[in-house]
């Protein structure tokens, strides 16, 4: 594998165990659910409202899609990293 693989990989691990940690600590404990439901959320509640909207309408799906879409037609690597990330995070998700 070339360098430029290696970071590919790095950057979609370091996204990836970013998500899951943000799952762990604000969306899956019922304590957040119950704090984002008030009437007066806190700033914290925001990024997680954001993630559950883009799951709701399946927008992590759709984005993956067009990525990979854009993979296919131009094969840049960037694309194909980007591509990957928001795949692993849809199906982290």
């Amino acid at each position: 594998m070339k360098c430029a693989d290696w970071v590919g990989l790095g950057v979609v691990a370091t996204i990836l165990a970013g998500l899951v940690l943000f799952r762990r600590g604000y969306v899956e404990p019922r304590e957040w659910a119950k704090l984002c439901a008030a009437a007066a959320p806190p700033l914290s509640c925001l990024p997680r409202a954001e993630m559950l909207w883009l799951q709701r309408w399946y927008l992590w799906g759709i984005g993956a899609l067009l990525l990979w879409l854009g993979v296919f037609l131009h094969g840049q690597p960037i694309v194909a990293v980007a591509a990957v990330a928001l795949w692993a995070v849809e199906v982290t998700n």
